[in-house]
Formats: structure tokens, sequence, C-alpha cells
């Protein structure tokens, strides 16, 4: 022994949860906004997606409601644009129901799969299926606007401006084209 005594500690001075290694009630923590961002930040990028959502969601339900009237509601159901748009519309709403600490491990490789399936979409549209000079006018009809315009861009922001929890493996990435794969076949064989 050194002889050195350790200084004792009164009781008004107690080392906090932090210094004595020990992690701090739940109750006293403030709730942090992820990665630093402010809270009004967070509120503001929940509402753009809510909007966005309702958005998506109204031009999903106007375009079924002309294809009833049209009689075409089984072929408009299987176009690729809309069931993705469907799944864009749903992961944004669910997203913003679900805190970030709720949310299971998954979740980032749902919305990359998700954010690709819409910039394919609009992709597609764009190189494929739109007349050349429909790509640069605004007359085409909001809901394709918003269905082959709008969304994709949006997804694709959300997916780059929204942090990760985890990067994405190549493996993973390369699970995201299952989906659209088993649609190209299902739409080969039921085209043939």
């Amino acid at each position: 022994m050194s002889g050195a005594q350790e200084p004792r500690s009164s009781p008004a001075v107690r080392p906090t949860p932090q210094q004595s290694g020990s992690a701090a009630p739940a109750a006293t923590t403030p709730a942090a906004a992820p990665s630093g961002r402010s809270a009004t930040a967070v509120r503001a990028a929940r509402g753009a997606r809510v909007a966005v959502a309702i958005l998506v969601l109204a031009a999903l339900l106007t375009s079924t409601l002309t294809a009833i009237r049209d009689g075409s509601l089984a072929q408009h159901l299987s176009f690729f644009t809309n069931q993705s748009n469907l799944a864009f519309a749903a992961l944004l709403l669910a997203g913003t129901a679900l805190s970030r600490r709720r949310r299971p491990p998954w979740w980032d490789d749902l919305r990359g799969a998700v954010a690709f399936y819409l910039v394919m979409t609009g992709t597609i549209y764009a190189l494929l299926v739109a007349p050349l000079d429909e790509l640069l006018r605004w007359d085409i009809g909001w809901t394709g606007i918003v269905l082959h315009r709008l969304a994709p861009v949006a997804a694709l922001l959300d997916w780059l401006l929204t942090p990760r929890r985890r990067t994405p493996s190549a493996r993973r990435v390369l699970a995201w084209l299952a989906y659209p794969v088993v649609y190209l076949v299902a739409t080969w064989v039921r085209g043939a």
C-alpha cells in the first residue's frame, strides 16, 4: 500500500451515470434526433413523406377508378408502375409511424429495394414508354406526373438523404432484383 488514502465522496457529489459507466435512465435522457438532426428537420421530413405518400395514393386511386370505369382493372393492377408506387406510399407511411429504433433490421433493405423499383420505373418510362416529345411536357395528366416523375425522384432522394443503420451488402442489393425478375417472368408467361 502506498499510504495514500482515497478521498471519500460526499453524498452531494456523486458520479453521474455517464461517469460511472452505467446507462442513464430513459426518462432522464432527452430524445435526440437521429444523426444529430434537429427536431424541426425530422418533423419536416416526416411531413414531406406523408404528403408524398398521400399524393401517390391519390394518383393511384384516381387511375384505378379510371381503370374500373374503362373495364381494365386487371391490367391496371398488373402494371409495375402501380405496384412499385403502392409499395413506396405504404413504406413512407409505415416509416413515419415507426420510430427509428422500432424498425426491423431489414428496413433499410426494403427502402433500398423500393427506391430501386421506382427509379427503374421512372427510367424505363422515360427511355422506352413515353414518346420523346412527352418528356419535355407537363400536360400529360397529374397522375402520370406523380407516378412516373415525382415518385421516382422522391424515392431516390429519400434513399440518399435518409441515414441508414447498416450499409447494404452486394448480396442484399442483388436480392432486391428478385421482385423485378419474378415480375418480368410472370409478364412474359402471361403475355405468351
